[in-house]
């Protein structure tokens, strides 16, 4: 999700205010559905071993690179079950 700028509510003008929410409750909602995919396109991730599961008491730095890898290959892939 992108930052998104909402500037000032009306706080005199009840049908002003009520646009205005409209307008931010847009925007947010717009914001959110930015393209991960894309937003991922910028980065090549090779020489790891696929992984889901990752015991924080016992990781390694290899076992933490392979799931940061296996992460950006899914979210680039939209899910794990999708084609790359």
């Amino acid at each position: 999700m992108r930052p998104v700028s909402l500037g000032q509510p009306p706080l005199n003008d009840k049908a002003a205010m009520n646009r205005w929410m409209l307008a931010a409750l847009q925007e947010i909602e717009r914001s959110s559905h930015d393209d991960i995919p894309q937003m991922f396109s910028g980065y090549a991730v090779t020489n790891y071993t696929e992984t889901r599961t990752l015991d924080a008491g016992s990781a390694t730095t290899a076992d933490i690179a392979n799931v940061l890898c296996t992460l950006i290959t899914d979210l680039k892939a939209r899910g794990p079950k999708r084609t790359r």
